[in-house]
């Protein structure tokens, strides 16, 4: 037996269980982090959307990116407002005064607040 003292060599690595195991859960955490960032994202804001329109019967459909009806309202009176809970994305707003033709304009919720939606006639932008 001689006296010298084992020879020091590099730290043993961890098992490879060990290590796919730290791997599996900092994807994990990755995924929930970009779940909770979609989460926030489409998260349904408080809109007050405002129609300007000329005086008469309003129906108005919202239709969103994908061409769903999300809601449909009938105004007879001169209020044409309407809180409504959205979340961010691009809308389209389907009008129609009376029997007149259907009027879209399109609009884009970001965040809450306040969206006026112009309500102008086919043609009424020509001279």
């Amino acid at each position: 037996m001689s006296g010298a003292p084992p020879e020091a060599g590099p730290p043993p690595r961890p098992a490879l269980g060990g290590r796919l195991l730290r791997y599996a859960a900092a994807a994990c955490a990755a995924l929930a982090l970009v779940h909770a960032v979609r989460a926030f994202q489409q998260s349904a804001r408080d809109v007050r959307l405002v129609y300007r329109a000329p005086p008469g019967e309003l129906t108005v459909e919202l239709v969103d990116g994908e061409g769903t009806r999300v809601r449909r309202t009938v105004f007879a009176g001169d209020d044409r407002t309407h809180a409504v809970r959205l979340p961010d994305g691009r809308y389209r707003a389907r009008m129609r005064l009376g029997d007149a033709a259907p009027v879209q304009r399109a609009f884009e919720v970001r965040g809450d607040g306040v969206v006026e939606v112009p309500f102008r006639a086919p043609g009424a932008d020509r001279n």
